[in-house]
């Protein structure tokens, strides 16, 4: 769903910034939910915000 919104180039006017943070949130993740985490970044994101999910959340 995301990959669609991001073909549309719905986020390509203000206010959303050039290179947006995508993915999936949680308060305070399991191993299983930054496993998902990490999953869906990697799908959504830029090469370079995925590198700052791995150095976040990898163990």
């Amino acid at each position: 769903m995301i990959n669609q919104l991001k073909a549309s180039k719905c986020f390509d006017f203000n206010p959303f910034e050039s290179d947006l943070l995508l993915g999936l949130q949680f308060g305070d993740p399991s191993d299983g939910a930054k496993s998902t985490m990490l999953q869906i970044s990697e799908q959504v994101n830029s090469p370079q915000w995925h590198e700052k999910m791995l150095a976040s959340y990898s163990q």
